[in-house]
């Protein structure tokens, strides 16, 4: 009866020690493809992403300035009238991917306008300049 008893131990012991093994080799991989794939990947993304929107306000209107991508418009901000500010955009998540974009400005009185589309480059900062009269506004990409 012990000899039977004896054997159950050990085989449990072994079992368990190849479970410890299998879960700490589990265990380090998934750190590995964590480490590799997260924290690097973001870094490497932040790194080609548009730095800043710089508005200069030349009119004597306060705008809202939106920024647009494809059907998304994602507010960046006030600029008050013959103001000038700067937005940084990583927060927004924009890369440099080559995708179309373009302004748009909500004067506190009178119609909303867009700037031409352009393309961020990376690391780039655009600025749109916009005057009392909207046709006169441009976006130059620096």
């Amino acid at each position: 009866m012990t000899n039977i008893t004896v054997q159950c131990a050990r085989l449990r012991a072994q079992i368990g020690r190849h479970l410890v093994v299998a879960s700490i080799i589990v265990g380090a991989a998934t750190m590995s493809a964590c480490a590799s794939g997260g924290v690097g990947t973001r870094a490497a993304q932040w790194g080609s992403s548009p730095s800043a929107v710089v508005i200069e306000n030349n009119s004597w209107d306060r705008v809202t300035v939106y920024i647009s991508r494809g059907d998304q418009l994602w507010r960046l901000g006030d600029v008050g009238a013959l103001g000038r500010t700067e937005f940084p955009v990583q927060r927004l998540g924009f890369l440099a991917d080559g995708r179309s974009t373009f302004l748009v400005a909500h004067p506190l009185a009178g119609q909303s306008f867009r700037s031409e589309q352009f393309m961020f480059p990376t690391g780039g900062v655009a600025v749109w300049t916009i005057e009392n009269q909207s046709g006169l506004s441009h976006v130059s990409v620096r």
